[in-house]
């Protein structure tokens, strides 16, 4: 997967040098146009010859502030709005997930709806009424699937829609917040599916300010900024320099030495991560530490939090040390995130302060890698069940 690139061998969804712009309204006289004394002004370009290409089986993650041309870019990639300059392609099926778009008349039943949605995006008669009972059975409408779409709520709406868009599998999805779709466990059930289709080798473009989706579903990730990609790269990568970085006080402490570390334990050990610590005043300072998981498809989460243990209130060089019990964790990968803070404060206040950090976010966690056979979870929780059965 490559953005800003036009080499798209083996992509099966890609574009070239796209550019788009809207009509300006404000200095357009449309009685001029509609008459044929003049063109349509045009105004500044929202997509500025932007170049990308998606793997079979891959999924590309778009981020950007609001008004960076992410909605706009997939919409033209989902062949909605044709672009003023450039070229897409798309090799096989297509669907679109636009937010709570395309409900129409407000009046028609879940069921008409659906069944008009699936009829015109190629789906047949015949097809589409094979699939109704499967998005009646996702979307958990239960009879409320044959009430009039005015009387749903926002939830009923946005389950309907995503059960209708992806009822029927295609080649490629693309996807604007797939995560503003109902509740928990309705969120859940969407990540399932998926999950499904990537397993099944569809490919994707998600837009999203979600970070966290984009580590759990994608591939790879790029940045748009005023209708350009500004940066591309994993999508580690990406959440790091999208995410708005720590406010850190520099000069009241810090941890000794800037490497960040990295160590390796079997799944029966005890992991040790030593701490040095220079407090440069007289100042109380605490230390904060999460354990976090990144990756496969859970995405990100973090698994451990010890909040803001007292270092010292003297200046001075300190050593501390983290301990991790033996069997805690499971095998596998984890990242380790450390912050030198005021203690006694609430985070995000005015009185609290951040004097160091080391933490993925800013590209500087400590790195602890647990070896042993691979199991699902990430937890290694032991625990006993009594009572009485059956």
């Amino acid at each position: 997967m490559r953005a800003n690139s036009a080499d798209t061998l083996n992509a099966i969804a890609s574009c070239d040098r796209l550019t788009m712009r809207f009509p300006d309204a404000n200095a357009t006289e449309w009685w001029k146009v509609l008459a044929g004394l003049e063109a349509v002004t045009l105004g500044p370009p929202a997509l500025k010859e932007i170049s990308l290409a998606v793997g079979k089986g891959e999924f590309l993650g778009v981020m950007g502030r609001n008004g960076a041309g992410k909605s706009t870019l997939l919409r033209v990639l989902a062949g909605v709005l044709e672009p003023s300059a450039g070229r897409v392609t798309v090799l096989g099926s297509r669907a679109g997930i636009f937010e709570l778009g395309g409900l129409g008349n407000r009046f028609l039943s879940g069921r008409e709806y659906a069944r008009r949605f699936l009829v015109l995006n190629g789906v047949g008669e015949a097809r589409a009424a094979r699939v109704m009972s499967g998005i009646q059975e996702f979307s958990e409408l239960g009879v409320r699937f044959d009430d009039a779409l005015i009387t749903y709520s926002s939830g009923m709406l946005s389950r309907l829609y995503f059960s209708v868009a992806t009822s029927v599998d295609s080649d490629v999805y693309f996807i604007d917040e797939l995560l503003s779709v109902g509740d928990e466990h309705f969120q859940a059930k969407c990540w399932r599916r998926i999950n499904e289709m990537r397993e099944r080798g569809a490919s994707g473009v998600l837009v999203t300010h979600d970070w966290s989706a984009v580590l759990k579903a994608c591939h790879a990730a790029c940045v748009l900024e005023t209708g350009c990609i500004a940066r591309e790269g994993t999508p580690e990568e990406m959440v790091q320099s999208y995410l708005e970085p720590l406010s850190i006080e520099r000069g009241a402490a810090n941890f000794i030495g800037n490497a960040r570390q990295t160590f390796t334990v079997g799944v029966g050990e005890a992991a040790r991560l030593a701490i040095g610590v220079k407090l440069h005043a007289d100042l109380p300072v605490a230390l904060g530490l999460s354990v976090e998981s990144i990756g496969g498809t859970v995405g990100w989460q973090a698994l451990l939090i010890q909040n803001f243990n007292p270092v010292a209130t003297k200046a001075g060089q300190y050593d501390t040390a983290f301990t991790l019990p033996a069997g805690l964790l499971a095998p596998g990968r984890y990242l380790i995130n450390r912050f030198l803070t005021s203690p006694g404060q609430t985070f995000g206040t005015r009185e609290f302060k951040i004097y160091d950090a080391r933490a993925w976010t800013m590209g500087s966690p400590d790195v602890l890698v647990i070896e042993g056979e691979p199991v699902a979870g990430a937890l290694g929780l032991r625990f006993s069940w009594t009572g009485e059965t059956a």
